[in-house]
């Protein structure tokens, strides 16, 4: 899967990240997002929602959609980020 990085200016000097990934987000990646140590959020599931979480960052999106947000958990996430978009492209 191809995935490109937007970066988003928030308030207070913040900003978001938005991946842009090039097949819509289906429920068939939870189980990559979990063995990788990421919780799943059953109740988001339910409800035609993408919401994995691990202890540096949150990957929401809608299923079906092209995109994911990120949010992340710590200060310095870059790294955290390029993980889980190198994690996204080994999806097909």
């Amino acid at each position: 899967m191809k995935v490109k990085r937007y970066d988003v200016a928030a308030c207070c000097h913040k900003s978001g990240v938005t991946l842009k990934i090039s097949s819509p987000i289906s429920s068939n990646f939870i189980p990559l997002f979990v063995n990788s140590g990421f919780k799943e959020m059953k109740s988001f599931t339910a409800s035609g929602i993408l919401y994995v979480e691990s202890i540096n960052l949150i990957a929401t999106g809608v299923f079906g959609a092209d995109n994911l947000q990120i949010k992340c958990k710590v200060t310095a996430c870059d790294p955290f980020i390029s993980a889980f978009m190198t994690l996204l492209e080994t999806l097909e």
